[in-house]
């Protein structure tokens, strides 16, 4: 729906070329005709029916052979549609394809061109491989900048990824500058605008986290209230985006709360994950890992250390389960969670469990970031 919203927005840009607006037009089409492609029964919402969406359009990329220019955007908004599910290794043939394609009909400094290359370099990031994602996501705001464009090229959205890349790899001051510059782009744009709160909220939260890992505590509070309210006024207040920058404030808020408390706090991030997500969606098990983690760090419960150990285990091998099928199995989250949950096993005494689950942690960190 959104997707839709902003190629309605740009349609009726006053300053587009009739080639850019024939373009839009027939991605608007291919857009409402996938969405129009399933009968009512089959909407049931969630991951399923969405990717039955995607797979139906993804085959017939082909029909718009003839059209290299629609059929690269055919590609991109697939390909975002999958990341956006997780679905990364079906999204990342899709974009590179499309930048090939934008390539060698648009031009290097074309502002579709930049795009794309932002698409592939988050996608390099959500697989796990984040060495290629900064390269991309590096070679996409240079692409930006050089372009006639750099809004329409997404410089904003390219240097917000690569911040958040920078952060994946402990790079947190550098994070706090390439965040303060895309901040700096999203306040020049039409901030009352839903896409200009969406992008202010984003890259606010991605803000905060930086400044936490720093140990700027009281900043990072500062921003991610101030993200809560943008993502809100923008998105209104059931959005899956406005649940996790609230999520993260949570995150910020119950670090001094006493550890009963802080496992109540997060049984209901858990629940509430749940609901709007669903059981079987990376944000749950994310949410279902940090549960487990803290009856790990809060072992003198009512009901015994003993108790609390094995229901952190159980987490585990639920968050687990959900990760490997969407993160991957070779993806850093993942191995987070086998840290984790080899924790558990040898406060167990399951020694050969433990043993094994840091050995493969060790080879998917090892080969990810080296």
């Amino acid at each position: 729906e959104d997707g839709i919203r902003e190629i309605v927005a740009r349609l009726v840009g006053s300053e587009m070329c009739i080639r850019d607006r024939d373009k839009l037009v027939a991605t608007r089409d291919f857009l409402l005709e996938m969405f129009g492609a399933v009968g009512p029964d089959e909407v049931g919402g969630g991951e399923v029916s969405a990717r039955a969406l995607l797979d139906a359009q993804a085959e017939r990329v082909a029909d718009y052979a003839d059209r290299p220019e629609l059929q690269a955007e055919v590609q991109y908004v697939l390909a975002d549609g999958y990341q956006r599910l997780g679905l990364v290794d079906d999204a990342r043939p899709l974009a590179a394809a499309s930048l090939a394609t934008r390539r060698e009909t648009l031009g290097v400094d074309h502002p579709d061109v930049a795009r794309s290359q932002g698409l592939l370099g988050w996608i390099a990031r959500e697989r796990g491989d984040r060495p290629s994602a900064e390269q991309l996501l590096r070679a996409a705001v240079e692409a930006a900048r050089g372009s006639d464009d750099p809004a329409a090229a997404g410089l904003a959205k390219s240097l917000n990824d690569l911040g958040v890349t920078l952060g994946d790899l402990g790079r947190h001051g550098e994070a706090v500058e390439v965040f303060q510059e895309a901040l700096s782009l999203h306040e020049a744009g039409p901030a009352t605008s839903s896409a200009g709160g969406r992008g202010i909220g984003i890259t606010t939260n991605n803000h905060a986290n930086a400044h936490w890992a720093l140990g700027e505590q009281d900043e990072a509070v500062r921003l991610m209230e101030r993200s809560v309210e943008a993502l809100e006024a923008a998105l209104g207040g059931e959005h899956g985006r406005v649940w996790l920058a609230r999520a993260n404030l949570l995150a910020f808020r119950t670090e001094t709360l006493p550890g009963e408390e802080r496992i109540e706090a997060w049984r209901e991030h858990r629940a509430g994950a749940e609901a709007l997500f669903g059981a079987n969606h990376r944000e749950t098990a994310r949410a279902t890992q940090y549960l487990a983690a803290y009856l790990l760090q809060n072992l003198s419960g009512p009901e015994g250390g003993a108790a609390r150990v094995s229901e952190a285990r159980a987490l585990y091998d639920e968050a687990l389960a959900v990760a490997e099928t969407t993160f991957g199995a070779e993806h850093p989250r993942t191995a987070d969670m086998l840290v984790g949950r080899s924790h558990s096993a040898m406060l167990l005494r399951d020694y050969p469990s433990a043993i094994a689950d840091r050995e493969r942690a060790v080879e998917i960190f090892r080969s990810a970031q080296g």
